[in-house]
C-alpha cells in the first residue's frame, strides 16, 4: 500500500530530539523585527509545517521545537572569549575582544621550577656559580660535569673533583681582561695578548720566570699536580701514571699577588676512565687458560679454578688464565678476587701477567690482591695482553679465582 505524503514545508527530521547546541544570533532591536525572529521560529513548532507521511508523524519534533521557543530568552550578544597571546599569559574577554585581561601569568611558576633546578645543579656541582666551589662527589666513568669559572686575574680556581689518570677537562668561550702592574703595566686577554682599545692586540712575550715560560705572559693556563700546561680554549687528558691530582687554573705569572681584573669561561671536566668487572660466577669472561703453564679450569657458574695439588711437600699446582685485547689498553689498576679450598691464604705465588712478565700481586683484605701498574710504572707502555696466575703448595687443596676488576684510561674495551 502506497505512503500517503502530508503537508509541505520543513524536512522531518530522522529523530525528535537530540543533544542541544547553542546559538547566539544579533537581531535588531525593533519590536516588528523581534516579532518576525520568533514568528518564523514558531513555524518550527507546528506540526503541519514538515513534509512527514503516515509513518512518520510530525508531532514530536513539532514538540520539541515548541520547548525551544518557549524557553527562548533575549539578552545581550557579549561572549566570554580566552587567548594566551603568549608562552606565560592567558587573557580573557567579555565585550567579543574589545578589551582583555589577564586571568593567569605562568611566569613565577615557570621561573620558580628553574631556580629550584638551577638550586639542584649548584647544590649537585654539575653547576657552577663562577666562585669556587667546594668538593663535590665525584662524576662515575664516562660522565661529564660543567662549570662557569670566573678567575681573579691575582687569583687561582680548583677543580672540585679527584681528578686523575684519564681524566679530561675542555675550556671554551674564554674572555675578560687581566691586569699586571710588572713590567708595564697593562691589561691582557685569557689568550695572552695586551687588551687595549676594546681588543685583544699583539701577543705578550714570554717570561722566563712564569710557570710555563714558553708561553705568552698573563696566558690561562693550568696546573695539573705539579706540572703546568696550556688551558687557553683546548682539551687536555691527564696521561696515564699521573695520579690522582689537583688541576688549578691561574694566569701565567709568576706572582699573582698583584693582578687585578679577572677571566671567565666554561669548564667541562670529564671521568674518561672505565671500572670493568668480570664476574665469573655469570660466565668465563671471556678468558682463556693459558698455554704455557698452569691448568685453569672454567666451573660454569661459579669461578675459574686449579685441580687439587696432589704431590710431595713443597710442590704447587697453579691456575694460570689471560684476556687480551684487540688494541693496546692502558690498565691503571687491577683488582684480582682470588681463594683457596681450606685455610686462607694458601699459597705460594699471587700475581700478574703483564707486558711480558709476571708481577707481585699485594694482598688485600678478604683474599683480594692489588696491583695498581703505576707501581712498576708498567702503564707507560699499553698491553695487549693480561693475565692472572695463584698458585697453591697445600697438599690436596686448590685455589682460585671468583672475579677480576680492570681500571683504564679511556672507553672500556670490553
Amino acid at each position: 500500500m502506497a505512503k500517503t505524503i502530508y503537508g509541505r514545508g520543513f524536512p522531518l527530521p530522522p529523530v525528535a530530539d537530540a543533544d542541544r547546541i547553542c546559538f547566539l544570533v544579533s537581531v535588531p532591536n525593533e519590536q516588528t523585527h523581534i516579532s518576525n525572529f520568533v514568528g518564523a521560529l514558531q513555524l518550527l513548532s507546528r506540526w503541519n509545517q514538515y513534509i512527514t507521511d503516515s509513518d512518520h508523524p510530525s508531532v514530536d519534533v513539532a514538540a520539541t521545537w515548541r520547548d525551544i521557543v518557549l524557553t527562548l530568552q533575549s539578552q545581550g550578544c557579549d561572549v566570554i572569549q580566552f587567548r594566551q597571546p603568549d608562552d606565560c599569559n592567558l587573557e580573557v574577554s567579555f565585550d567579543g575582544g574589545s578589551t582583555w585581561a589577564i586571568i593567569y601569568n605562568a611566569l613565577n611558576c615557570a621561573i620558580g621550577a628553574a631556580n629550584g633546578q638551577i638550586a639542584d645543579g649548584i647544590n649537585d656541582g654539575i653547576l657552577g656559580t663562577g666562585g669556587q666551589p667546594g668538593p663535590v662527589t665525584p662524576p662515575a666513568p664516562s660522565q661529564c660535569w660543567n662549570y662557569h669559572v670566573k678567575l681573579d686575574g691575582n687569583g687561582r680556581w680548583l677543580i672540585p673533583l679527584p681528578t686523575g689518570d684519564g681524566w679530561t677537562f675542555t675550556v671554551a668561550n674564554a674572555t675578560g681582561g687581566a691586569y699586571d702592574p710588572d713590567g708595564g703595566p697593562f691589561w691582557a686577554c685569557p689568550e695572552g695578548t695586551e687588551y687595549i682599545l676594546g681588543a685583544c692586540g699583539g701577543a705578550l712575550v714570554p717570561i722566563g720566570t712564569d710557570p710555563i715560560p714558553t708561553a705568552n705572559h698573563m696566558r690561562l693556563i693550568a696546573g695539573v699536580g705539579s706540572s703546568f700546561v696550556d688551558a687557553y680554549n683546548t682539551s687536555y687528558t691527564i696521561p696515564p701514571g699521573t695520579g690522582v691530582v689537583n688541576v688549578v687554573f691561574q694566569v701565567n705569572d709568576s706572582d699573582l699577588s698583584n693582578n687585578a681584573g679577572s677571566y671567565e669561561f666554561d669548564l667541562e671536566v670529564c671521568n674518561d676512565t672505565y671500572h670493568h668487572i668480570f664476574d665469573f660466577s655469570v660466565n668465563d669472561g671471556g678468558w682463556i687458560i693459558r698455554t704455557d703453564f698452569g691448568n685453569a679450569q672454567y666451573i660454569p657458574g661459579v669461578e675459574w679454578r686449579s685441580l687439587p695439588l696432589i704431590g710431595f711437600a713443597g710442590s704447587t699446582v697453579a691456575i694460570q688464565f689471560d684476556v687480551t685485547f684487540a688494541a693496546g689498553q692502558n690498565i691503571t689498576k687491577m683488582v684480582v678476587h682470588w681463594g683457596s679450598e681450606g685455610s686462607s691464604p694458601a699459597s705460594a705465588f699471587r700475581g700478574v701477567f703483564y707486558d711480558g712478565t709476571f708481577h707481585d700481586l699485594a694482598d688485600g683484605e678478604g683474599g683480594v690482591g692489588l696491583f695498581t701498574m703505576t707501581d712498576d710504572n708498567q702503564n707507560q707502555t699499553p698491553t695487549t695482553r693480561i693475565g692472572v696466575q695463584i698458585s697453591t703448595n697445600t697438599n690436596g687443596k686448590f685455589c682460585s679465582v671468583k672475579s677480576v676488576e680492570l681500571f683504564g684510561a679511556g672507553s672500556d674495551p670490553f
